[in-house]
C-alpha cells in the first residue's frame, strides 16, 4: 500500500470512517427490521436487509478498488475504474432483478436498501459527529 506524506499507511486512514460507516448502516439496518417485525411487514425488512447487504458489498469493494489503483498509471486506472463500475452496477441489479422475481421481498424496500450506505453516511456525519457523548461509541 501507498504510503501519505506523514508516514502513514492510505489504507489505515480509510478504515476508520469506512468501519465506521458501515457499523452506522448496520444499525440503520438493524432498526428498520425491527420496526417492520413491529408493523408486520416481514416484506419490507426482507428487502431492505437484502438491499442493504448488497449496498454494504458495494461499499466495501469502491474500497478496495480505490486503495488498489492508488499505485497504477493514470491510463491503467481509468480503465480499470471504468470496469470496476461496470461490475458494481451489475452487482447492485442482483437484489432488484431478485426482488422482481420473488413476492417475499418488498422492491421499493429493496431500492430504499440499497441506499442504505448513503443514508449512514448521512446520519453518521449529520448525527452522530455532532452529538455531545459521553462513553456512546458505535
Amino acid at each position: 500500500m501507498k504510503n501519505d506524506p506523514n508516514g502513514t499507511e492510505m489504507g489505515d486512514r480509510v478504515d476508520e470512517p469506512i468501519a465506521a460507516v458501515s457499523k452506522t448502516a448496520v444499525v440503520l439496518c438493524g432498526i428498520v427490521l425491527l420496526v417492520t417485525v413491529a408493523i408486520s411487514r416481514s416484506d419490507l425488512g426482507k428487502g431492505f436487509l437484502f438491499g442493504s447487504m448488497f449496498s454494504l458489498l458495494n461499499f466495501w469493494l469502491m474500497k478496495r478498488g480505490l486503495i488498489r489503483r492508488l499505485g497504477m498509471s493514470r491510463n491503467r486506472a481509468g480503465i480499470e475504474a471504468f470496469l470496476f463500475i461496470l461490475l458494481r452496477y451489475a452487482l447492485l441489479s442482483i437484489p432488484l432483478i431478485t426482488a422482481t422475481q420473488l413476492d417475499g421481498i418488498n422492491i421499493l424496500a429493496v431500492c430504499v436498501g440499497i441506499f442504505n450506505v448513503q443514508l449512514a453516511i448521512l446520519f453518521y456525519y449529520l448525527g452522530w459527529m455532532r452529538l455531545p457523548r459521553k462513553g456512546i461509541s458505535i
